[in-house]
């Protein structure tokens, strides 16, 4: 019986961490948790939207040296990236999505392409940040 409740726990659990599941979409910025000030990292992925987004921003990640995370991508697309944009840290998310989905949550990142930087998540990065 112990096992049974057990098992009926981890399922809540990984279904509260997939429904936090990060999408495409637009947004511009907002604040990151307090205790996630120091963090950097990027996330995109490998659609049009995604690689636009990149284009337009990687000398500001190649410069500031933010690690870009792709999901659902494959370490071919990083290599790929990585080619492309010269000094580009990037790299897969990590397998399975449950570990990608619960940092997302953590970070409360809910829409890619995005940064996490300063204590401030952005899409479109103004002046004031």
């Amino acid at each position: 019986m112990k096992i049974k409740h057990t098992l009926i726990a981890l399922t809540l659990i990984c279904s509260a961490a997939l429904s936090a599941e990060a999408e495409l979409g637009q947004f511009k910025s907002y604040q990151a948790p307090i205790e996630q000030a120091e963090t950097r990292i990027a996330f995109i992925d490998m659609s049009e939207f995604s690689l636009k987004w990149l284009a337009t921003n990687q000398q500001y990640l190649i410069n500031q040296k933010i690690p870009v995370m792709i999901i659902n991508g494959t370490e071919q697309d990083a290599k790929k990236l990585g080619q492309q944009y010269n000094g580009l840290l990037v790299g897969p998310a990590p397998q399975p999505d449950l570990y990608l989905n619960l940092f997302l949550q953590q970070l409360t990142v809910s829409k890619y392409p995005a940064v996490v930087e300063s204590g401030v998540i952005w899409q479109s990065k103004d002046a004031s940040q």
